[in-house]
């Protein structure tokens, strides 16, 4: 069972979008793309922030079910604490696309303009 350990606001913030993220997609965000989330969510941040709090996380155990990986990160009584995840318990492999292939979307097109008459009227100009 994993323990739960204290994050300041901002460690919270990158937390729990970094957990939200890997049960949406079935993997971690990269630098880049955790960059371009968080900002669009408001929170300031670059690739360098993203790297050294994905760091300090480990270290503090939040990815490996509390337990600390250097002793000099205590729990801060200032801090909120998280229950966190083991990921050597995770399944991390992505998740299948959702989005349909071209080849589906091209016939749902067609069909969508088949059922127009200016389009049908068209359509038979250029067949002559």
């Amino acid at each position: 069972m994993s323990q739960p350990i204290c994050l300041t606001n901002r460690q919270q913030q990158f937390y729990s979008y970094f957990v939200e993220y890997q049960q949406k997609n079935g993997l971690f965000p990269n630098a880049s793309q955790a960059v371009r989330d968080l900002r669009t969510k408001g929170i300031k941040c670059s690739t360098t922030s993203v790297v050294n709090t994905y760091g300090t996380l480990l270290l503090k155990g939040a990815f490996n079910g509390g337990t600390p990986l250097v002793n000099s990160y205590r729990p801060r009584h200032s801090a909120k604490p998280v229950k966190t995840v083991d990921i050597s318990k995770l399944t991390l492999a992505p998740k299948a696309q959702t989005v349909p292939s071209k080849d589906a979307l091209a016939a749902a097109l067609l069909e969508l303009l088949k059922s127009s008459p200016q389009f049908n009227t068209l359509a038979a100009a250029l067949n002559g």
